[in-house]
């Protein structure tokens, strides 16, 4: 984080983004195994119109800190459902935001809202 500064949480959102988008998913089932495979979480998904709502269990970042730093810490997840979900929702854009995080908040589960724009 030190050499990185203040940039370091767009640094790993941006290169989660670009990884959501080289593992060229096109639905959220082939996202939740890819995530399970690659070690990087377990994630439900649920969708209500334009709004996915991404449960991550076990996460790579988060998982195991304690206690909670203060603050969502996930980036890196967010930036690779972002990227994940543009394959998958081709043509359009995707607003990601992590509103619960296991070791950063200590909530029982990292959770990313996406709106579908």
């Amino acid at each position: 984080y030190s050499i990185l500064g203040d940039e370091a949480e767009d640094v790993s959102y941006f290169s989660g983004k670009k990884i959501g988008a080289l593992l060229g998913v096109k639905t959220t089932d082939e996202l939740q195994k890819q995530m399970t495979e690659l070690k990087i979480g377990k994630i439900e998904c649920s969708t209500e119109g334009n709004l996915v709502r991404i449960s991550i269990k076990e996460c790579l970042t988060c998982a195991g800190i304690a206690p909670p730093l203060g603050r969502a810490i996930c980036q890196l997840e967010v930036g690779i459902i972002a990227g994940a979900l543009e394959n998958i929702y081709e043509g359009k854009k995707v607003s990601a935001k992590e509103t619960q995080c296991i070791g950063g908040l200590g909530d029982e589960a990292c959770v990313v809202e996406c709106q579908i724009i």
